[in-house]
């Protein structure tokens, strides 16, 4: 979803002191390329995901496509394309379920293997329980299904890609919840703590909510592009957006480019380079040097929009004046 052939999306601290990032493929969709450390700076996640195996599984163990002509059949070009869509797994094994309607089905331990990442692909009118542990969810193409989630899922990962009218349950945790290009998802965790992160593009009517919490959030393209009508145009084909807790508050932030490349949002830009000026101007008291303050990175919102903060207070009320 980003202009460029790379698209950098996930961030994370290692003991080093070095940033990990790592960056996936749009023309393979859900594939994890390639690993980089670099410098630190103020970025949109805090799990490490871990380095992916560049081997790629030379055959698939478990698959199942609808229709009785292909109910047990998988030729080697499908086999080939499915396995791009998924890119480098590290798991050698895969269960597919394509093409069905109307199905209602629970996946347990015999259905499915703990290092298997269960992937849908054009399913619609249907609800599945997945009631065993999956390496990861992929779900492409679907239309008017449920899914849901009663065991681990082991990399914390389901992504969900040009699909309408999906809704999932979590009894589970989630660490990146990834929509893109879809109409209508709604996601219901038992509870908040079994949330992280959802990292969006391209959505329209997204909607969170938690079983335990009065907390929950409705939004899209078209929300975002209302709250940043002013401060800049927003491309529905390149922004991407995080949805977390900020404050207590679940909140969908447009992620940003720092002139580095790196993905961080404007809140946190803003709060680093105001702890960076802070240590920069003490140091230069210190040593008797008066230092201008410095020119923000990124333009602030007008005086009736929401605080970049993330307390859903209008700027002028909040931190237009620590802003000026």
């Amino acid at each position: 979803m980003i202009a460029s052939d790379v698209d950098e999306y996930l961030i994370s601290d290692d003991k080093s002191g070095q940033r990990e990032s790592i960056e996936r493929d749009p023309a393979h969709h859900g594939a994890v390329e390639t690993l980089h450390k670099n410098a630190i700076q103020p970025t949109i996640a805090s799990s490490v995901v871990a380095p992916i195996s560049p081997d790629r599984p030379s055959h698939l163990n478990f698959y199942r496509m609808s229709g009785p002509a292909r109910a047990h059949v998988i030729d080697h070009d499908d086999e080939k394309r499915l396995q791009a869509q998924l890119g480098n797994a590290q798991s050698q094994q895969a269960k597919y379920v394509l093409n069905e309607t109307g199905k209602t089905e629970t996946f347990g331990e015999e259905a499915i293997d703990a290092r298997a990442t269960l992937y849908f692909k054009n399913c619609s009118d249907g609800e599945y329980i997945v009631d065993t542990m999956t390496t990861k969810v992929l779900l492409e193409g679907c239309n008017n299904i449920k899914v849901v989630f009663k065991k681990k899922v082991i990399t914390g990962l389901v992504d969900i890609w040009k699909c309408n009218n999906v809704t999932f349950e979590s009894d589970v945790k989630i660490g990146t919840l990834q929509v893109d290009i879809c109409k209508g998802v709604t996601g219901v965790f038992k509870s908040k703590d079994l949330f992280s992160q959802c990292v969006w593009a391209g959505v329209f009517d997204l909607n969170l909510s938690f079983q335990d919490s009065d907390q929950k959030l409705t939004t899209g393209f078209d929300v975002m592009k209302k709250e940043h009508h002013s401060s800049m145009a927003l491309n529905e084909q390149v922004d991407q957006f995080i949805v977390r807790f900020v404050k207590e508050k679940l909140t969908s932030e447009l992620i940003v480019r720092l002139s580095n490349g790196f993905p961080t949002t404007e809140r946190e830009a803003r709060d680093f380079d105001r702890r960076q000026e802070e240590n920069t101007r003490k140091l230069a008291e210190a040593a008797g040097i008066t230092i201008a303050r410095k020119k923000p990175a990124f333009k602030n919102p007008g005086p009736n929009e929401v605080c970049h903060c993330g307390s859903g207070k209008k700027y002028k009320k909040c931190h237009m004046a620590a802003d000026a």
